[in-house]
């Protein structure tokens, strides 16, 4: 049995609920994605041989991940 998640809050609740200005919470965000994918990146080259098989990798990840 599937379970209904609700929406997930706007960038303006967000920033509404921290404090801040809606601009400088999109920024934090987009750093944050950045420095996820320079980590993902890395932690999967450590796991295979050559660069070919890291982007097949991360490949099959972001397939398996966006799935419905």
């Amino acid at each position: 049995m599937a379970v209904a998640l609700a929406p997930p809050p706007t960038y303006a609740e967000l920033a509404n609920r921290l404090g801040m200005p809606e601009s400088t919470l999109r920024s934090h965000v987009t750093r944050l994605r950045m420095r996820y994918r320079e980590v993902l990146q890395a932690d999967v080259r450590r796991t295979v041989e050559t660069e070919a098989q890291a982007q097949e990798e991360l490949h099959d990840l972001l397939r398996v991940l966006t799935e419905s």
